[in-house]
């Protein structure tokens, strides 16, 4: 019967390395059962293996399972061995196996083939027993001449005959499969190994057992409940298929999604790192989409590998331990953290919202966060005990208390961003050896009908800095606070320009004004009301250059110095203060280049 033609198969083993069909299933109910008749022959011609023993080694690829068993011959003249399973390779598992030829001394290999074996505990075994237990009490009833219970029991056994003849043509169906994509070596479909994608189902067991075949895999549309994915091969792919998503979008619809079942200890997909002496795996993990349901975390990156096209929503972290790694494409929100740890990897045209915070980069040092757009998180970027960061050309916006946030960071480039709308300060800034330049920080509504909070009150929160550079940035609005400081020294602040004025390069335009003689006369050119730090303090503001057109009854002459006795600026503006030393009144007019000698002025 067509059961019995599962249980025993034939393999030609060529000598003239012809292959023939891999992988070979294998059941745990197969030991003494599951039979498979080797012959081996010679460019398709029948060898006499007289003299000749058969060896087969089998290791395991996710334990360290393994031995080797001898082959006891058939017919040794026809080259024919028989292969009984035995019990230690039916543990469920993919098994990568050696057919060596030996020599009558067993001392010398003649050749070898290498296969596979894939044992499962599928429900195919259970069928195969329940079809013989029908047949048994099939039998006694025919014995106990009962045609009517006959006539219903033989009805049963066609019905459950033919749903097991289904499912083992089905079974075949998938292993022919997964021998033509491997020798292809295409993806492997995860419903090939029994994964059903229906929202239900734990497809955590069907999906890994496609994974520990070390063969890139491909996860068609559904919804897949995973409780963890491990083990990865170096170089494997797990890509799905995904939809471009509007602005917040929650598109579910025909797209790979791996819903998360496990708890805060797990990720949907973890992969290896320097750890317990387990080496790193480069993978890669694209089109797809992972829900935690704010209870388990996304992706365990590693090393050397590649995230692309990935959306991962509501997991306490969406991406973690991202080393020598590409991050890019990616949209990640409702997390705790978008990202959380990375080192010399870059984090590129991504879009965080709604998260915690954004890019946490606690203790994480030489990446690169580029051209990504960072709204709506309470924190955009956060650097923490971080070193050597870049941070460039991104978009950060509306975040609701800090567009990026630092303490005890060090060696931080913060360069061509656009702050818009954070809502407490752009910059946080508490360390040393900033090198912050050509940003664009804007002040407006909060919200895009320009209703809400105008924001921020103060652009660059300076708490404690040190020996860095603050230059050629655009600023709207005020750039620095002037309370709360510790302590700041050795800071270059220049080129800036706030509202149109840049501080170190001020054009005062004197308006023609008489000077009686021997009088102080006082003249006050406002200017925008950030310029409101230091007030009253005569050295505040310095004299770059000037000059003045002052006209005598004798005439007119220019002066580039010796009537102005002080410049300081107060809440009206800058205040001019000239002395007129001439026996006559004077008449003046001119333009005086001044500077702020103070940051904290603006």
């Amino acid at each position: 019967m067509s059961l019995d033609n599962f249980r025993n198969r034939t393999i030609i083993w060529d000598t003239v390395n012809k292959d023939f069909p891999q992988p070979i299933q294998i059941m745990q109910g197969d030991v003494n059962a599951r039979t498979l008749l080797i012959k081996i022959v010679d460019n398709g011609v029948e060898i006499d293996l007289t003299g000749h023993s058969l060896k087969l080694t089998y290791q395991y690829t996710n334990s360290s399972n393994s031995g080797f068993v001898m082959i006891p011959p058939k017919d040794l003249a026809k080259g024919e061995f028989i292969l009984v399973i035995p019990t230690e390779m039916t543990t469920t598992g993919v098994i990568e196996a050696n057919l060596i030829l030996l020599n009558e001394s067993l001392e010398q290999v003649i050749v070898s083939k290498n296969l596979t074996f894939i044992s499962d505990n599928s429900t195919v075994t259970d069928l195969a027993q329940e079809v013989n237990n029908k047949i048994d009490d099939f039998t006694k009833l025919l014995l106990e001449n009962m045609p009517q219970v006959m006539r219903s029991e033989l009805n049963d056994l066609h019905a459950q005959t033919e749903a097991n003849l289904s499912d083992i043509e089905a079974l075949q169906d998938s292993i022919a499969k997964i021998a033509e994509a491997q020798a292809n070596s295409l993806p492997l479909n995860v419903k090939w190994f029994g994964a059903k994608g229906d929202g239900v189902t734990d497809d955590t067991f069907s999906i890994q057992r496609a994974i520990d075949t070390g063969f890139s895999i491909f996860i068609p549309p559904g919804k897949y409940n995973v409780k963890e994915l491990k083990g990865f091969s170096s170089g494997q792919i797990i890509q799905g298929i995904s939809k471009a998503e509007s602005w917040g979008g929650k598109n579910t619809q025909n797209i790979t999604l791996l819903n998360g079942i496990g708890s805060a200890d797990n990720y949907v997909i973890k992969n290896n790192v320097w750890t317990d002496g387990i080496l790193p795996t480069a993978i890669t993990v694209k089109n797809l989409s992972i829900e935690g349901s704010k209870k388990t975390n996304g992706i365990l990156v590693g090393n050397s590998s590649t995230i692309e096209g990935v959306k991962i929503q509501n997991c306490i972290n969406g991406l973690s331990k991202i080393k020598v790694s590409n991050v890019m494409n990616c949209q990640i929100n409702g997390c705790t953290n978008g990202v959380m740890t990375a080192v010399d990897s870059k984090i590129t045209n991504n879009f965080f919202y709604y998260n915690e915070v954004g890019i946490n980069f606690d203790n994480s040092n030489d990446n690169s966060i580029v051209n990504n757009k960072i709204e709506w998180n309470k924190i955009g970027i956060s650097l923490t005990k971080a070193t050597f960061n870049l941070i460039s050309n991104n978009i950060i916006d509306r975040n609701t208390t800090y567009g990026i946030y630092t303490f005890n960071t060090a060696n931080t480039t913060i360069l061509g961003n656009q702050f818009e709308r954070n809502l407490t300060n752009h910059l946080y800034l508490q360390g040393s050896q900033f090198n912050i330049s050509t940003n664009s920080f804007f002040r407006k509504n909060s919200e895009d009908n320009q209703s809400g909070t105008i924001a921020p009150g103060i652009a660059i929160f300076v708490k404690s800095v040190s020996n860095s550079m603050i230059t050629n940035n655009f600023v709207n609005g005020k750039m620095f606070n002037k309370t709360g400081t510790d302590y700041s020294s050795n800071i270059n602040y220049s080129d800036n320009t706030i509202d149109g004025i840049n501080p170190d390069n001020i054009s005062i335009s004197i308006p023609k004004t008489t000077v009686a003689h021997d009088q102080d006369t006082k003249i006050i050119i406002p200017l925008p009301s950030y310029f409101d730090g230091a007030l009253n303090n005569p050295y505040n503001v310095e004299i770059v250059s000037q000059k003045l057109l002052i006209t005598t009854q004798d005439g007119n002459f220019y002066s580039n110095g010796g009537i102005i006795k002080s410049i300081y600026m107060s809440k009206s503006g800058i205040e001019l203060t000239i002395t007129n030393y001439y026996k006559d009144d004077l008449k003046i007019a001119g333009t005086i280049k001044a500077r702020c000698v103070y940051p904290s002025l603006y």
